[in-house]
């Protein structure tokens, strides 16, 4: 056996190979708590929580051609993990007061939160040139490539974030027909400092049976651990010109939001969201087991937090030339840049049904409709906030959900028995060509039905069946041909490309 690519693969895999990834997830979560309760001091909570997922990965059928017999079948590929722990303690009691018609509800509390996110680089066979590389090889005549996969050293990080916070909450029956309450919210984040947000609620009984309701707000989210540290590549290996065997790396980057590449395309250390919302509503209770909302909402979004556009050679090349990152060829950042509005209505309708001697039968359905605007794209540098948010991530924020969304489901409970029937209809949507208007697609309405039967046992043992997208329903199909001339869904359809699911469980309730 040569140390070639040629030799190596054919004896490897004479019958070619299959490439398979392999990922191990282990996820875990414990809560714990306690309660107390009394008449003059009220009613305290005390919950601890703690959960970690991780997420690893390995290459099988693997073969990195620059090492050539030295190369490794399976290549570890990295290590993705996230932890998070919580403790909230919760205070709330009653006020009696003769100047509102029913007591005063006083609420307060005190949270805690820590959160580290891991990126673990794999072994360097998969993502390092070995001596090989771009090398002639003598069975085929062309230089031999490398092999790129999973998680490199530069993209490896440990991030962790501490946010201490503190709220109280007031609400009052102010007459008998209208009732308010006001809540204020202050968090500082180790890595973010100081946020007070507030909340103001209303509420006013025209009679039992209608009522209108009403809530202004402000909002404040931190970019994720995942978006502050999110680092990933690519590499295509290019044959340069063709037909000359001459390979060329061509690498494209998610870059860090804060790294020098992304700080020299205009990249900067992500900020947080900070939001204002608005809703009005109305309640109808035609009858005592049926009820009809119906709300109205706007939510203003300043530093909406993104993925860019994979801004192309012709942006990239010019400022990455001379530098340590002359290699990349296009490269995508979260960012910051874009404002944003989304108007939306809501209307739901619940019904409880009494069968008697055959149980009960809940009704409800649900239509949402919404429409969001990017309102605002800042210029970053040289490049324009249009380029950096371009076509295909701005018809990712305005266009890429589904317009409406319509759900209809039953429940029948009877004695231990449980079955439950969903159905879902997602609007259309769209999927915006990153450069040619002549490439957008509009996607059409999909149908999707969910089933669930259930047996609880007297013991707490609940046995189900069940499936999700009973009928193997899909989107449609993206247009062209894609990767190797294989159709496929696109990456935004709400019920992805997986058709049916079907499964079975078992729980217990203690």
């Amino acid at each position: 056996m040569r140390n070639n690519y040629g030799s190596t693969a054919l004896q490897r895999y004479p019958d070619g190979r299959l490439p398979v990834t392999r990922y191990g997830l282990e996820d875990y979560a414990v809560t714990g708590g306690l309660r107390f309760e009394n008449d003059q001091l009220g009613k305290f909570d005390l919950a601890l929580n703690h959960g970690n997922n991780t997420l690893t990965s390995d290459d099988r059928n693997a073969i990195n051609p620059s090492y050539g017999v030295n190369s490794p079948s399976n290549i570890y590929t990295g290590k993705r993990e996230n932890d998070q722990t919580n403790l909230t303690l919760d205070w709330v009691r009653d006020f009696p007061t003769d100047l509102l018609f029913k007591p005063l509800t006083l609420s307060a509390g005190l949270a805690w939160r820590k959160e580290n996110y891991q990126l673990s680089a794999g072994e360097a066979a998969g993502w390092q040139n070995g001596p090989l590389f771009n090398t002639v090889d003598p069975i085929t005549g062309r230089r031999i490539p490398g092999y790129y996969s999973g998680i490199t050293q530069v993209d490896a990080a440990s991030l962790e974030r501490k946010v201490l916070g503190a709220y109280i909450d007031v609400e009052g029956q102010i007459t008998e027909k209208f009732q308010a309450g006001v809540a204020v919210r202050t968090e500082h984040y180790s890595d973010f400092g100081d946020t007070t947000n507030g909340k103001l609620s209303l509420r006013y009984d025209f009679t039992p049976q209608i009522a209108a309701r009403a809530t202004a707000s402000t909002g404040y989210r931190a970019p994720s651990l995942v978006q502050s540290g999110m680092s990933s590549f690519s590499v295509q290996v290019v044959e340069q010109p063709p037909g000359s065997g001459n390979y060329v790396e061509v690498q494209q980057r998610t870059l860090r939001a804060n790294s020098p590449e992304a700080q020299a395309l205009g990249g900067k250390a992500l900020k947080p969201e900070e939001s204002t919302n608005y809703s009005l509503g109305l309640v109808w209770r035609p009858l005592e087991n049926a009820s009809v909302t119906v709300d109205a909402y706007r939510i203003n979004i300043d530093n909406r937090i993104t993925l860019s556009d994979q801004l192309p050679a012709s942006v990239v090349t010019p400022i990455f030339a001379g530098t340590p990152y002359a290699n990349i060829q296009s490269a995508a950042f979260y960012t910051n840049v874009a404002d944003t509005r989304t108007d939306g209505i809501e209307l739901t309708g619940n019904y409880q049904w009494d069968l008697q001697q055959w149980g009960r039968l809940n009704l409800s359905s649900g239509f949402a409709k919404t429409n969001t605007t990017i309102t605002g794209l800042r210029d970053v540098g040289n490049i324009k906030g249009s380029q950096i948010v371009g076509r295909n991530t701005q018809g990712l924020i305005e266009d890429g959900t589904p317009d409406s969304k319509l759900t209809l489901s039953a429940n029948w409970l009877y004695e231990n028995w449980g079955l439950t029937v969903a159905q879902r209809r997602y609007g259309e949507w769209k999927s915006l060509n990153a450069t040619n208007p002549n490439l957008d697609q509009t996607f059409s309405p999909q149908w999707v039905t969910d089933v669930d039967l259930s047996y609880t046992f007297h013991k707490g043992i609940k046995v189900s069946v069940g499936a999700i997208n009973l009928f193997d329903t899909h989107p449609d199909k993206a247009d062209g041909a894609q990767l190797y001339g294989v159709p496929k869904y696109s990456i935004t359809s709400p019920e992805g490309a997986q058709g049916a699911f079907y499964y079975t469980s078992v729980s217990y309730d203690f």
